[in-house]
């Protein structure tokens, strides 16, 4: 045999080997894409088949890419119809109408309208932002650990240290006065109204702070 065409069949033959040792390095079911092996029926980089990437919000599914709970597939899109509110429930239910529109928001797959004096985060929720210390007056505006929310402002509080602590998800802040340091409602009490020191000649209220006769 000519050595030309000697060296022509080992080269075909050692590509042969090469080629067959590359497949069967990948276990059954599994298949090459560079240089490693993947299942093709669940990797979501390579749904399919190699370079076949499925889409963010997107898993693999025998080989094909869908929509992971709890979303769904609308107008070709993965969305969460559990707190989407252009699909809430489904593919066809949008939250929002008319004037009050800013206060839809979809709720574990529910369109809920924020009460009158409540208006919608971006969380999805709809706080009471005249006393709600984590959004008062305003989505995500925060009280200090010594203040309340009241009127939509945060309010008492003078860094003055309680013992024990007061609570202040019951409304109670740390004031100082000339009985020392105590807890007060700084929305109720004449003496300390709307801020620690802040007294009263007559009443206090919630929203108004001290009202005069």
């Amino acid at each position: 045999m000519p050595a030309r065409r000697t060296v022509l069949v080992l080269a075909a033959i050692a590509a042969t080997a090469c080629d067959t040792e590359s497949e069967e390095s990948c276990a059954e079911g599994t298949i090459r894409c560079g240089a490693f092996c993947t299942d093709p029926a669940t990797d979501p980089i390579n749904c399919g088949g190699c370079g076949l990437a499925c889409k963010l919000g997107e898993s693999c599914d025998e080989g094909r890419c869908t929509c992971m709970n709890p979303s769904a597939e609308c107008d070709g899109k993965c969305v969460d119809l559990s707190s989407d509110e252009a699909h809430c429930g489904d593919c066809k239910t949008a939250c929002g109408h008319g004037e009050e529109e800013g206060r839809w928001h979809c709720a574990r797959g529910t369109c809920v309208l924020c009460e009158d004096w409540e208006w919608k985060c971006s969380d999805g929720s709809c706080p009471d932002m005249a006393y709600d210390r984590e959004n008062c007056g305003r989505c995500g505006r925060c009280c200090d650990a010594d203040q309340v929310c009241g009127g939509f402002r945060c309010v008492g509080g003078d860094g003055s240290s309680c013992e024990p602590p007061c609570n202040a998800s019951e409304g109670l802040v740390c004031c100082h006065d000339e009985a020392g340091n105590r807890c007060v409602n700084p929305l109720l009490d004449e003496n300390s109204c709307g801020e620690c020191g802040q007294r009263c000649g007559t009443e206090c209220d919630f929203d108004l702070g001290c009202v005069e006769e």
